[in-house]
């Protein structure tokens, strides 16, 4: 036990001596780099040896009396040159001999400079900031946040729904490589919500690291294609960024929006969270609304967050475990005027790269391999599914971590700024 923390202090102190070694040899790239740090670094000195000089010229000047204008010691010599050279000149000090005068005036000067030199630079590294905000090439630092990768027309709608069922209150994280023009004008209309954008391609994992996906909370990857360009080649980049998303953080909750039916199985064997396909419902509301339009109206108010009824999860409340469907159907129905319509469960999952590959071996299958081939333990991983169970029977128990999908009244939802599963225990 004594060698293990011995071993264990050891291993702490190595990596705080590593540490601050990494910290100076930055600081010294840092002086190596930029000329104005060096030069703020020198005028600091400067100023510093100036005070020492006013110091031991006017301290042999001192006459014993109750003048306290004289500069008695070094830190009061400090101190007059910090006043003296940001010009702000109390005159609580002052020199009394002509050489500190003339001392006095050099580090009037030398203080202008700096002060004239750190202004110059803040100012500097924040339009910087600004620039490498606005064309995406700032990392982002945020955590628990929402990402959304990719482009195409139901991005506006996307971020309305996020920002409607949070009340604003959602950090939102775009990585896509749309044109300057296209993504000024979505970051301008949600300046207020602090929208942050990413330029480059979420397949690869540098520029996701960039967006910190690592620590974010859920990613949205859409079919990445507009009507100009049509979405050749979004299929295979939606998978792409999937395995890579999930390599980095087999936590973070994945959904994908997908063109070709036919590949929703490589996402399935990939264990992204939720898949969505593009256009799949389409013709359900457009049967329906001929022979039930009732069933497509329904869909279309339960689908949209500004309107009527909308649909839901909310925590299961502490009472109501182990507790039958029926009775968690009554608390919601009578306390909170909101029908339960199923559970949502989590289940173990994992998988390998032979769980992605179908058996036929098609293109995307082959372009996969040569893409993973040699990096399986680098990309594939274990984690949780989502089970949904809609109308459970009346015995169903619910458990501890199960959530409760419930439709409520879209005012509801404004009012509790809820996102997916944060509401409050009761």
């Amino acid at each position: 036990m004594d060698d293990q923390l011995y071993h264990g202090f050891s291993g702490v102190l190595r990596r705080a001596g590593l540490s601050v070694r990494e910290t100076f040899r930055d600081f010294r790239d840092l002086l190596t780099r930029e000329r104005s740090i060096r030069l703020m670094s020198a005028l600091g000195l400067l100023i510093v040896l100036l005070a020492i000089l006013l110091w031991l010229l006017e301290s042999n000047a001192y006459i014993p009396s109750d003048d306290k204008s004289y500069v008695h010691n070094f830190w009061e010599a400090l101190y007059m040159s910090f006043i003296s050279g940001t010009t702000t000149g109390y005159g609580d000090i002052t020199p009394h001999t002509t050489l500190g005068r003339i001392v006095t005036v050099a580090i009037i000067i030398s203080g202008m400079v700096l002060t004239s030199v750190l202004t110059a630079t803040i100012a500097s590294w924040f339009v910087e900031k600004r620039l490498l905000e606005g064309k995406g090439m700032e990392k982002i630092t945020w955590r628990n946040h929402f990402v959304i990768c990719g482009w195409n027309s139901s991005v506006r709608s996307l971020l309305e729904g996020i920002y409607h069922n949070t009340q604003d209150g959602a950090q939102v994280v775009m990585i896509n490589n749309v044109s300057e023009d296209a993504i000024s004008e979505v970051l301008y209309h949600y300046r207020r919500q602090g929208l942050r954008y990413v330029r480059g391609e979420f397949e690869h994992e540098n520029v996701l690291e960039r967006a910190n996906v690592q620590h974010a909370k859920s990613v949205v990857i859409l079919a990445d294609g507009s009507i100009h360009n049509g979405y050749a080649g979004a299929d295979q980049r939606t998978v792409l960024g999937s395995l890579a998303v999930k390599s980095m953080s087999s936590s973070v909750s994945v959904c994908a929006e997908i063109v070709d039916k036919a590949n929703v199985s490589h996402l399935k064997r990939a264990h992204v969270d939720h898949i969505v396909v593009l256009g799949e419902h389409n013709d359900f509301l457009l049967s329906n609304s001929v022979t039930s339009p009732g069933v497509t109206i329904a869909a279309q108010e339960l689908l949209n967050p500004f309107r009527g009824s909308v649909i839901r999860q909310t925590r299961l409340p502490a009472g109501l475990v182990d507790q039958e469907f029926s009775a968690v159907s009554a608390y919601f129905r009578e306390k909170k005027g909101a029908l339960a319509i199923g559970v949502v469960s989590e289940e173990a999952k994992g998988m390998n790269l032979s769980d992605i590959l179908s058996d036929d071996m098609s293109a995307i299958d082959l372009f996969i391999k040569r893409q993973f081939e040699g990096m399986e333990e680098q990309y594939f991983f274990k984690g949780k599914a989502i089970k949904v169970r809609l109308n459970p029977p009346n015995n169903y128990r619910a458990q501890r971590n199960d959530a409760v999908l419930i439709i409520s009244s879209s005012e509801e939802v404004i009012g509790s700024g809820a996102v997916q599963g944060d509401d409050e225990d009761e």
